[in-house]
């Protein structure tokens, strides 16, 4: 079901299709129906994961944990190499800090950046506070919508290679993590203003201390 939808949107929208895999056999199921396979951040250390999705030859999103520094996540690029697969990001998206709250280090940015990677970081997820709410006597995560636009412009002023974010035409009405959904209504302008940011700090000099 999922890939029929997948083919759908490529043909009538021609965009990239990127989703997660949770375990391998589903790697060799979807590959020919996206553009970007996405490692979630729980499974970011799961080598036989990575090795299938590395097979794949397809480019490769990987989240970092939210366990993880900056530094383990270069020998997950080091084990998809080994496949001979050299289309890879790494995408920041918080640590754990405490109990039911993520805090994002803006060093991992450049401690991410690597000759074998590019990097993104993914500004609705991180700023989500797992486990934080319940709703209809269900414990689902909170978040913080409004820093979403502070993050991406700390997130591309420290020269990124791309955005993620998970956007809803409803942000409430979202089944899934609802209080980081960025309102569809407000993307185009957003999306704008970061890429002004972007067009201003690529002319920095590199300052090497």
């Amino acid at each position: 079901m999922s890939c029929n939808i997948f083919r759908d949107l490529r043909q009538e929208l021609g965009v990239y299709i990127i989703t997660d895999v949770h375990e391998t056999y589903q790697i060799d199921l979807i590959k020919d129906y996206v553009d970007i396979i996405q490692i979630p951040a729980f499974l970011c250390r799961q080598t036989d994961l990575l090795i299938a999705a590395g097979n794949s030859q397809k480019i490769l999103h990987i989240k970092k944990g939210q366990f993880c520094g900056a530094e383990t996540m270069h020998h997950c690029v080091e084990k998809i190499l080994s496949t001979g697969n050299k289309k890879i990001l790494l995408c920041e998206r918080g640590n754990m800090y405490g109990y039911n709250d993520l805090v994002v280090d803006p060093r991992n940015l450049i401690r991410l950046q690597g000759p074998n990677n590019l990097v993104t970081m993914d500004i609705t997820h991180c700023l989500q506070k797992p486990g934080g709410l319940i709703k209809n006597g269900s414990v689902c995560s909170g978040g913080e919508r409004y820093l979403i636009p502070y993050m991406g412009r700390m997130a591309v002023s420290l020269g990124v290679n791309g955005i993620f974010m998970e956007v809803h035409d409803n942000p409430e009405k979202s089944l899934c993590d609802a209080p980081t959904q960025f309102p569809l209504e407000k993307l185009e302008d957003f999306l704008k203003e970061l890429v002004n940011i972007k067009n201003v700090v690529k002319n920095n000099i590199s300052i090497n201390l």
